[in-house]
C-alpha cells in the first residue's frame, strides 16, 4: 500500500478513435453489445502531480482488516469479521478487499484523503458474485448528514454500472471491471472510463455542495452478496 501526496510527474496521452459499440463477452460465450457516444480522436492528458491514495491490498496479511492503509469501518455490514483481505479473487496480484453487506445494513469502508482538489481522478476494480445486492465506490463526507453525504461515485446495482447519475451499461457477474472517474467539481463536469474505454466525456454534473473528505468502498445494504475491490487509486492532475 502506498499513500502519499507527491509522486514523480508523468504524462499519459492517448489518441484513439472509439467505436460506437463496446462488446462484453459473457461467461457462457455470448456477447453483449452496448452503445456509447462516438468520440473521434480523443486526446486524454493525465499529468499526475500527486497520488493521494493508492492501494492494491497486496501488502496486508490474509484474513485481516487493512487498518494500516488508513481504512476504517463506517458501517460493518454483516459484521466486522466478514470484511477482510482475501485471495479468493484478485484483479492483479493475488489479493483483494472482500466486503459483505447485510439486509438494512451496508458494509462501508472509508479512507481519509490527505488532499481534496476540485479536479480529482479516482478508480477501483470491482468484482461481484451476482447482479443483486452489489456495491459502489467514490467520494463522500461521512461527517455531514445522518448517514454521511455522497459526492459522486460508481455504482454496480441490479446488473447495471452507473457513474454519477448516468446509467451506462449492463455488466456480467464473476468478472472484474476497472472504472475510472474524473470529477471536475469547479466546472461541474464528469468523465468516466470502463476498462480503459471512455464512456462519459466531460458531461454536465451537479455535485453536492458538501466538501468531500474520504474515499469509500461499499457493499449494499439490501441483501447479502460478496463483493471484492482491487487496485484503488485517487490522484490529481
Amino acid at each position: 500500500m502506498k499513500k502519499y501526496t507527491l509522486l514523480a510527474v508523468f504524462m499519459l496521452v492517448v489518441v484513439a478513435t472509439i467505436a460506437t459499440q463496446l462488446i462484453i463477452e459473457k461467461t457462457d460465450g455470448t456477447q453483449h453489445p452496448f452503445e456509447i457516444n462516438q468520440i473521434q480522436n480523443i486526446t486524454f492528458s493525465n499529468d499526475v502531480q500527486g497520488i493521494i491514495l493508492e492501494d492494491d491490498f497486496e501488502s496486508y496479511e490474509l484474513n485481516t482488516f487493512p487498518t494500516s492503509g488508513g481504512w476504517s469501518i463506517g458501517y460493518n455490514g454483516a459484521g466486522n469479521q466478514y470484511q477482510y483481505i482475501t485471495d479468493q479473487y484478485s484483479y492483479q496480484g493475488s489479493k483483494s478487499f472482500r466486503l459483505l453487506g447485510a439486509s438494512s445494513w451496508g458494509a462501508q469502508m472509508d479512507n481519509l484523503l490527505t488532499d481534496t482538489p476540485d479536479v480529482i481522478y479516482f478508480e477501483a476494480s470491482f468484482y461481484s458474485e451476482s447482479t443483486s445486492h452489489e456495491g459502489s465506490f467514490g467520494l463522500r463526507n461521512p461527517n455531514v448528514g445522518t448517514w454521511g453525504t455522497g459526492i459522486t461515485g460508481v455504482a454496480f446495482y441490479d446488473g447495471m454500472i452507473s457513474i454519477g447519475s448516468n446509467e451506462i451499461t449492463e455488466y456480467v457477474p464473476e468478472q472484474w471491471y476497472k472504472i475510472r472517474v474524473k470529477a471536475d467539481l469547479s466546472n461541474n463536469k464528469l468523465s468516466g472510463w470502463i476498462n480503459d474505454t471512455i464512456v462519459l466525456d466531460e458531461v454536465d454534473c451537479t455535485y453536492s455542495t458538501v466538501p468531500y473528505t474520504h474515499f469509500y468502498l461499499h457493499a449494499r445494504n439490501d441483501g447479502t452478496n460478496l463483493v471484492f475491490f482491487g487496485n484503488v487509486k485517487v490522484w490529481t492532475e
